[in-house]
């Protein structure tokens, strides 16, 4: 239930109301005091998390409600239940939502073989051709083996779905896809596949085997060729040269035992049961940008590394994921271990499902998530991800530290927004990457289907209409729909790209719509610069209209909840870190709106303030 801790409501007309915004003058207005709730009272004073009305905004702050949840899979369903449902490591379970704030669970949806562990990062997807729900997972089945990829099905995305055995033509659905094994290409014969392990490896290791040991040179002679991570991809039919082709992406995992070195393997399928073991390709190499490159430094050139791919704990490539846009396929992958704070993705960019990727620098937005991209002292480890669709929206599902820095308290869900922007890329060609508006830590507006009341500030024109910009500034940074989040890497571009509208002196805006807006709430979100932090944001007005009379609501003045927002030093009271993402807002009754003025108040220690972005809560139309 929602709480409104402010309830003075003071109706005034005449010239006394229009003296307390305005000025005394001779027409006749009615200012009403909102009565509102500004997010400052706590459910938990160990986690200082704020109680929130989920009925308007959402948190990452265990966003499904459930502590341990690590390399999520949100799977879209809605087309053919109304569900998004959410798969991840050690699980073998699953829950769904409508709205990502309520979620059902639906139990354990897999049961694997007596023995089998790690089970990792499992993925589903839908097969038209046989209308069966596929769930791709990797695990350790054997003691002293290496991770390998299976596969199961099922009539329904909860389960129960059932291995499929390689060996049998029923089971995989056609004589054509059963793995043979002879002695005379292999060390192994069919008998050895018919335990509990080996008959359901979803990868032949006499054809992959073969395949990879003649284009890299390996000597594979084995079941247990090690990858992790599956990621099964269609191609959208907008692509006139790949549409409704299947891949699947995977992580190598092992190359001490595989004689493959970590990165990203690409492989076509002519269906979901049947790899097309010659379209193999190592399509990413962790620690450099492009396979040239790796393949260049390996004959004894010199070439420029990626520096944050070797900078963490564990050199890897994984959890991989395509997208596809505007004739371009994107790879994203991510980087320096799960346990390592620093952990985050990475996006590459080709003209193909096979590549060849080239990984982009800093300047184009290299790093698309981590918590040094974000500068937050609350939110770590935050990788392996994935991608959905809500609209023409598009989001990443993550997982992030529950306890900053480490793993000791698990691994969280987290949701953010996707931004397509245009930059130049190392030719001077243009190219439009990816931009996440996090990770956010902060309460955020709710971004749902089933939300009644969401972001509308991009529909809104913004104004100075008192005060002083900083040089080169402008107030169409407050409603760009970009979070001003990054400190530390990719500061070229987001320098040229996602800026703050920055003010020298306090300052009055407006932000005004070309027709009256049901208005549920309104936030507006500091800088993210330690140094151009605000502190108060002083008279509001919300200007509308009621029974064709003008009326306008107030609220005197909201002030930072520090708890949430930034870090104060115990030494001088300084700031000494902000939270990104985050700031100050108010929510209330429903009220008609046509323009809101507020004003920013630079506090008297500082030269300007930031102001990174402004949302108003406004009803669906």
């Amino acid at each position: 239930m929602r709480k409104i801790t402010k309830t003075v409501c003071i109706a005034l007309t005449g010239c006394l109301a229009a003296a307390a915004l305005a000025g005394c003058g001779s027409e006749t207005k009615t200012v009403l005091e909102l009565p509102y709730y500004d997010g400052t009272e706590y459910t938990s004073e160990l986690h200082d998390v704020p109680e929130y009305n989920r009925e308007l905004w959402r948190s990452n702050v265990n966003a499904a409600r459930i502590m341990e949840l690590a390399d999520p899979q949100v799977f879209d369903n809605t087309s053919r239940d109304g569900y998004y449902y959410i798969y991840a490591t050690n699980d073998m379970t699953t829950s769904r939502t409508k709205d990502f704030i309520e979620w059902e669970f639906m139990g354990t949806i897999l049961e694997t073989p007596s023995g089998w562990a790690d089970r990792w990062a499992p993925e589903v997807i839908y097969d038209e051709e046989t209308e069966k729900y596929l769930y791709f997972f990797s695990a350790t089945a054997q003691a002293g083996a290496s991770c390998v990829l299976y596969l199961a099905t099922s009539d329904r995305p909860y389960g129960p779905f059932e291995l499929v055995d390689f060996t049998d033509a029923e089971s995989c659905f056609g004589a054509g896809n059963v793995h043979t094994y002879s002695d005379e290409n292999s060390t192994l014969t069919k008998d050895d596949f018919q335990n509990a392990f080996d008959k359901y490896t979803y990868f032949d290791p006499v054809k992959f085997g073969a395949v990879l040991n003649q284009k890299y040179g390996t000597s594979i002679s084995t079941t247990h060729i090690p990858t992790i991570d599956p990621h099964p991809f269609i191609v959208p039919e907008t692509d006139e040269a790949h549409g409704g082709e299947k891949y699947l992406y995977v992580s190598l995992d092992d190359p001490y035992y595989s004689g493959l070195d970590r990165g990203i393997l690409a492989i076509r399928c002519d269906n979901w049961f049947k790899p097309d073991y010659s379209t193999a390709e190592v399509v990413t190499r962790v620690g450099y940008y492009t396979i040239e490159d790796y393949n260049a430094a390996k004959a004894g050139g010199d070439v420029e590394t990626v520096w944050f791919e070797l900078a963490g704990t564990a050199l890897v490539n994984e959890g991989p994921e395509a997208y596809y846009h505007n004739g371009k396929y994107y790879l994203t992958l991510s980087y320096c271990g799960y346990g390592d704070p620093g952990y985050g993705v990475v996006q590459a960019v080709g003209d193909s499902p096979l590549g060849p990727f080239r990984k982009l620098t800093e300047a184009e937005n290299g790093v698309l998530l981590s918590y040094d991209a974000g500068g937050n002292t609350k939110a770590s480890g935050t990788g392996h991800h994935s991608f959905f669709e809500i609209g023409d929206k598009l989001y990443i599902a993550y997982h992030r530290h529950s306890v900053y820095g480490t793993t000791d308290g698990g691994r969280e869900l987290a949701l953010d927004e996707i931004k397509w922007l245009k930059t130049e890329d190392i030719d001077g060609n243009e190219i439009e990457v990816m931009y996440v508006n996090g990770p956010t830590v902060t309460v955020q507006p709710r971004f749902d289907n089933e939300a009644e009341y969401k972001n509308i500030a991009e529909q809104g024109t913004v104004k100075l209409e008192k005060g002083k910009f900083a040089n080169g500034s402008s107030a169409e940074y407050m409603n760009d729909g970009l979070l001003s989040m990054n400190t530390v890497v990719n500061q070229d571009f987001v320098n040229a790209h996602v800026k703050e509208t920055q003010i020298t002196q306090t300052s009055t805006f407006s932000i005004t719509f070309n027709e009256l807006k049901t208005v549920r709430g309104f936030m507006v979100y500091d800088s993210k610069l330690k140094e151009e932090v605000f502190r108060k944001i002083k008279n509001i007005e919300f200007i509308g209209e009621e029974n064709g009379q003008e009326i306008t609501y107030y609220i005197a003045e909201l002030n930072l909840d520090e708890r949430s927002n930034i870090v104060i030093s115990s030494f001088d009271g300084s700031v000494r870190n902000t939270v990104r993402g985050g700031g100050v807002y108010a929510e209330f009754d429903a009220i008609k709106v046509k323009q809101i003025k507020f004003t920013v108040e630079v506090p008297e220690n500082q030269t300007q303030v930031g102001i990174a972005e402004i949302a108003v809560l406004g009803k669906v139309q």
